[in-house]
């Protein structure tokens, strides 16, 4: 379901409702740095005094309903916090309450403070918590509509205190009146009226993109009376807070919210829930922090590094009377922020200057109260992810509790390394070929454009390592491509042999030709050593492909170095050249700053690096598709800014860690096609390093530590250099021992291990900057099992093979992570296994893509999708003559929804895709039939 700026408007019209509470909590807000990720929670509520508490929330929700849903638009879903405000309201709905299955209910440890030391736990002496809370329908009518509480998933943090997710929801209109739709965390309905039908809740695509979701959330803390809450989301949106007597001891805490601008299929909550201790904090600027006041502004500052891991509370006292105790108006704004005066900056001390804050606004209209007590909680947080967006296909919900994942499904075992598994052979690599290594004769010629055979030609064999050939795999650090195995030169007919060392059934590799003036050609295969043998032709072509180095004022730069990397086939895809070729394909630019290379043309050149003076090393990545020029212009680059960089390598020993080199690369932005920086620094002994001349940008850094490594390197996050820039980073990088994790994939129905299924490893950096820096190729054992050397933190496990009649679930229930199946591995000494990841049966799918006419459409590609536009989809399937295709997925996810393309060849490098969205004529058979005109092109 899209919600547009007016409906989202009345959804918040209907949330405020029914406001009791005059104190609010302003809008979480991102305040992000040019990576993208830097969180600022803002926690608000209000002045001490009602006047000032009621002008100010009648100011925010004027404010807060003149926005649009695009003003709050999240380019990452789990990157956004929710908004906060203390209303007690939410949508009317014509729904009632059922009967519901009991809850599911898991128990955990509480928080640690900063020091190690877990809180004293809560005396069993003291009265439970009540297990059973109804929503307060009697005194707040709205509630009526929520499915009953006790029916969702609950988390019992201690005796006294429990977290129930009850439900997620949304607006659909069914005859006119708007109803609310109810579903469970991981999907399923709840009630739905007759024949609804919950692709009614999949937004349109508008312009080829689906619109973002707008979805209630229902939740509730129950808690001694005093307790607090609060909570984020994915997307953006409001929530009440605030609470309900239960009895003399205890409270309800109903957060009922609404998210707006989800993206993506899968969203979290998370609860921050403080503990029934308060601890009391000197104002006497000891115990980590320190307390500031404006006495002109009425205000106090508590300025710590962990503020948001606590609740805080301010006991004051005015006129001699009651005390009061206050909430602070702001929780975890840094002292750079806004919200911190900057006439007390220079008061703040060195080692509390990235701190975050802590402040209370008191009434100006009065004098400053008299400060009687500073408290605080330690919070529990309670995550829960992977909550269905849309309703329907099952999501994989995950729990966790102060970052400890608490589901069942989760759940790690933490092994002495000295105990060997029968299952695995733990440290070793079990992998093996399946026959002994064989010498295999191969020919070939290599032919020009005319097919005139080539003489006296260089070809080089490149063969892509198996997992096992670990002889084959370059031990140069950051090596492109696989190393050359054979290489031999044509002779006047054109025609070379190779005598080829055969150590798998197929050929998975690449023939290059460097012909003596310099042009290229290439021939890449995937198939069996018969077929290799039979087809195995070189071309060469007579086209010219021109280079242009500019410096930013636009002038051409004499005498810079060239290298080409990465070429586009025609009509097919980007090939990147192998180090021995790109050596063969280096040139000097000219006095117009111009070089050539043969054998391609300029608008097929996709990879280059430019070494110049002034400027570093500088490339044109090769994973852009773009062709940048058309005809027979040159490829014109304009090189950008430097900056120096400097650090230290933390663990460092240069006696273990002999010959340690770094990789520091940069994204720039500016000047199309965008160049990137480049260099390669050795470690001194006292792990120091430094470069020069690099240019300016976003930094990414990678060692260069094998995959199997004993030690890994933690990369903090660097800010982006600016050009002319001497930067010395603060929070360096840090060497720390790999963590051994090991996982064995299974099948559902028979739960045998699957083998050989090849999969890579992410850690690091790895993880969010798209590259394969940080990570190993590995494939599974004979009964299922892979094994690696990771760093501690998040790592993905990327699975490119597809066992026969089986297929994972992962990209589909919300596992999928960033570049594959999500895990977090804790820092230890012992060996980590993760829950099996298990493989559903595979079924299969056809269908018949037509045109308005009856008439077969014949080489289109056909997608379908389980959940939403947004999932990956089983398709790209092309229909053959008749129209006719198959999909194949994964148990439990059929596609629902449908899209066809159609490629169009403009130029050699050059295409355009048509997307269109076809009408669904059946079911039995599947019959899709395309629109006389397509969508625009995507």
């Amino acid at each position: 379901m899209s919600v547009s700026s007016n409906e989202f408007k009345c959804l918040i019209a209907r949330l405020l409702s029914n406001i009791i509470l005059l104190s609010f909590n302003i809008f979480n807000l991102l305040n992000a740095s040019d990576r993208g990720n830097l969180l600022r929670r803002f926690h608000l509520k209000a002045y001490d005094r009602p006047s000032c508490q009621y002008s100010l929330t009648s100011f925010f929700i004027l404010w807060f309903l003149t926005l649009t849903t695009s003003a709050f638009y999240a380019p990452h879903a789990g990157n956004v916090l929710a908004a906060e405000v203390a209303v007690t309201g939410k949508q009317e709905s014509e729904k009632k309450g059922k009967d519901f299955d009991a809850t599911d209910s898991i128990t955990v440890k509480k928080a640690e403070e900063p020091n190690g030391e877990t809180k004293e736990p809560i005396p069993r002496a003291l009265k439970p918590a009540p297990s059973e809370v109804p929503w307060p329908i009697e005194k707040y009518k709205s509630y009526i509509d929520i499915p009953p509480s006790g029916s969702g998933l609950r988390v019992q943090l201690d005796s006294r205190r429990w977290v129930e997710l009850n439900s997620l929801s949304a607006t659909e209109k069914i005859d006119g009146k708007n109803v609310d739709i109810f579903w469970k965390a991981d999907g399923e309905l709840i009630d739905p009226p007759q024949g609804f039908d919950p692709l009614s809740l999949v937004p349109a695509r508008v312009e080829n993109q689906m619109l973002k979701s707008t979805r209630g959330v229902s939740l509730q803390v129950v808690g001694p009376k005093g307790t607090r809450a609060s909570m984020s989301t994915s997307g953006v949106g409001g929530y009440g807070n605030f609470s309900v007597p239960i009895d003399d001891e205890f409270v309800q805490l109903p957060l009922t919210t609404i998210m707006s601008d989800i993206p993506y299929n899968h969203a979290y909550v998370e609860v921050s829930v403080s503990q029934e201790n308060w601890v009391d904090v000197s104002l006497d600027n000891s115990q980590g922090m320190q307390v500031l006041q404006s006495l002109e502004d009425r205000r106090l500052y508590v300025v710590i590094d962990d503020a948001w891991h606590y609740a805080w509370q301010l006991k004051i006292e005015r006129d001699k009377g009651e005390p009061i105790v206050m909430t602070p108006t702001v929780v975890g704004g840094s002292v750079s922020s806004s919200f911190f005066p900057e006439s007390l900056r220079s008061s703040v001390r060195e080692e509390f200057q990235s701190a975050q804050i802590v402040a209370f606004y008191f009434d100006k209209e009065q004098p400053m109260p008299k400060l009687l007590k500073l408290q605080r909680s330690l919070y529990d947080v309670v995550r829960f992810k992977n909550l269905s967006v849309f309703p329907g296909p099952k999501s994989a919900v995950r729990i966790s509790v102060n970052g400890v994942p608490i589901s069942e499904e989760q759940k790690q075992i933490l092994t002495p390394l000295d105990e060997t598994s029968n299952e695995s052979t733990t440290l070793a690599d079990n992998l093996k070929p399946d026959n002994e290594t064989e010498l295999i004769p191969l020919s070939g010629t290599v032919v020009d454009a005319k097919g005139n055979p080539v003489p006296e030609c260089w070809v080089g064999m490149f063969v892509t390592p198996q997992e096992f050939d670990k002889f084959r795999k370059s031990s140069k650090p950051f090596a492109t491509g696989p190393p050359l195995a054979f290489e031999a030169r044509t002779d006047d007919a054109g025609v070379f042999s190779i005598l080829a060392l055969k150590s798998h059934f197929v050929f998975d590799g690449s023939f290059w030709a460097v012909r003596k003036d310099g042009a290229t050609g290439t021939l890449s295969m995937n198939c069996t050593w018969s077929y290799l043998q039979d087809h195995l032709k070189i071309r060469i072509s007579e086209e010219q492909g021109k280079v242009q180095v500019v410096d930013p004022e636009d002038e051409p730069i004499v005498g810079a170095k060239v290298t080409l990397e990465a070429i586009q086939i025609p009509r097919s895809v980007t090939r990147e050249l192998p180090e021995e070729v790109q050596n063969r394909q280096t040139a000097v630019t000219n006095n117009d700053g111009e070089v050539t290379f043969r054998g391609w043309s300029s608008a097929a050149i996709r990879g280059v690096g430019v070494t110049a003076e002034g400027f570093g090393t500088q490339y044109l990545k090769s994973i852009f598709a773009s062709q940048w020029v058309k005809g027979e212009e040159p490829l014109k680059l304009t090189l950008h800014p430097t900056a120096s960089l400097s650090g230290q390598i933390i663990g460092y020993e240069s006696s273990k860690m002999e010959n340690l080199q770094l990789q520091i690369l940069t994204e720039t932005r500016g000047a199309q096609p965008p160049m990137s920086g480049r260099a390669v620094v050795d470690i001194v002994e006292d792990g120091r390093f430094s470069v020069d001349n690099i240019a300016a940008g976003r930094v990414l850094m990678v060692s260069s530590l094998t995959a199997d490594s004993l030690m890994k390197m933690k990369i903090p996050y660097i800010p982006s250099l600016t050009p002319g820039e001497d930067r010395i980073i603060i929070d360096n990088p840090q060497l720390v021992p790999a963590v051994v994790v090991r996982q064995q994939f299974i099948k559902s129905d028979t739960k045998e291990g699957i083998p050989d299924m090849k999969l890579r490893v992410l850690w690091g950096s790895a993880i969010n900057d798209g590259s394969w820096r940080q990570s190993k190729p590995t494939t599974t054992d004979k009964n299922g099992w892979w094994t690696a050397h990771v760093l501690p933190g998040p790592i993905n496990i990327r699975v490119s093979s597809r066992p026969e009649g089986y297929a994972g679930t992962s990209w589909f229930d919300g596992r999928s992570g960033h570049l594959g199946i999500e895990a977090e591995v804790p820092v230890t000494d012992q060996l980590v296994t993760l829950p099996p990841e298990v493989y559903v049966p595979r079924k299969s799918l056809s269908g018949r893509l037509q045109y308005a006419d009856g008439s077969p459409a014949n080489d289109w590609s056909v997608y379908g999708h389980p959940i939403s536009w947004n999932d990956v989809g089983v398709g790209g399937v092309r229909t053959n003559r008749e129209g006719l295709f198959t999909w194949t997925y994964p148990t439990g996810y059929p596609p629902r929804l449908y899209k066809a393309s159609n490629r169009k060849w403009l130029t050699d490098h050059h295409f355009t895709d048509s997307y269109v969205i076809p009408k669904l004529i059946s079911t039995e058979p599947l019959i899709l039939e395309i629109p006389e005109l397509p969508d625009t092109n995507e």
